[in-house]
């Protein structure tokens, strides 16, 4: 099919996958969703395909949820909270399960920005390149919501506890030294290494078994998996809820007006 905000490529066993929205840093909006689980799909069927590389084009990997569809988003829930909760799970849920159930192996190839729901889509993702300027941003508490997007199952699996929960409930930036110290981060180059660094990982993988690759991957998802799912019905649910108080409503209208928001606990 031809895609309007990706760029998917095959060559020699490596599919890539290129968020192809650079004017605005490559937010995510429906239809790029959509069409990353269907390119997601197609990799999952070919045999030919034995590694999958996400990477966005331009200056970041993706800034996060469009915000030009902010208030479709937000709206959502008062008109009817339970046709939300279905979207949700329909448009964003599917897309991170199918990235976590595809068999074949993933790299996130990360230069700039990974925030907000990129940021899940990163995390979902078995392994992550970075380049030496690249942060991670699970700043949900910043708007005063929890994330929505498995941060809070994977991030804790991939990094500890303890800094998981420093980074989630402060919603401060993991840059690229602090990510590769953690174990979040396997490579850390130089922006104009990226690429290079990326695919020459992805070539170490096409040297070995595919059933065996599938199988470790299918061993680690007895526990991410599972994991995974449940964080994304909760959090949903917590979502909702939290976009109905108080301190979420000014923190969408401090981030408007370019102020700090007040938080009151209501």
């Amino acid at each position: 099919m031809t895609y309007e905000n990706i760029i998917f490529e095959k060559l020699e066993g490596i599919a890539t996958v290129t968020l192809n929205r650079p004017a605005v840093l490559n937010a995510v909006n429906y239809p790029l969703m959509s069409e990353l689980r269907d390119a997601i799909d197609d990799a999952a069927k070919d045999a030919a395909v034995r590694v999958l590389i996400l990477r966005g084009a331009g200056r970041a990997f993706s800034s996060g949820a469009d915000i030009g569809e902010m208030d479709d988003l937000i709206g959502g829930w008062r008109k009817d909270p339970h046709a939300y909760i279905r979207h949700i799970r329909e448009q964003e849920h599917s897309l991170l399960l199918s990235l976590r159930k595809i068999e074949k192996p993933t790299i996130a190839s990360i230069r700039g920005y990974a925030v907000g729901v990129a940021c899940g889509i990163a995390l979902c993702c078995d392994m992550r390149v970075m380049s030496a300027e690249a942060v991670f941003g699970p700043t949900f508490v910043r708007i005063g919501l929890m994330p929505g997007d498995g941060d809070s199952a994977l991030l804790p699996a991939l990094v500890g506890y303890g800094h998981a929960m420093e980074y989630l409930l402060t919603g401060q930036y993991i840059d690229a030294d602090a990510a590769f110290r953690m174990g979040l981060a396997n490579r850390v180059v130089p922006a104009d290494r990226l690429d290079d660094a990326t695919n020459e990982l992805a070539e170490k993988v096409l040297q070995t078994a595919p059933k065996a690759v599938a199988a470790c991957k299918a061993a680690l998802n007895r526990v991410l998996l599972p994991a995974l799912q449940a964080d994304l019905e909760f959090s949903v649910r917590e979502q909702t809820l939290l976009k109905q108080t108080s301190d979420h409503k000014d923190a969408l209208e401090a981030f408007l007006a370019k102020r700090h928001p007040v938080f009151a606990g209501r």
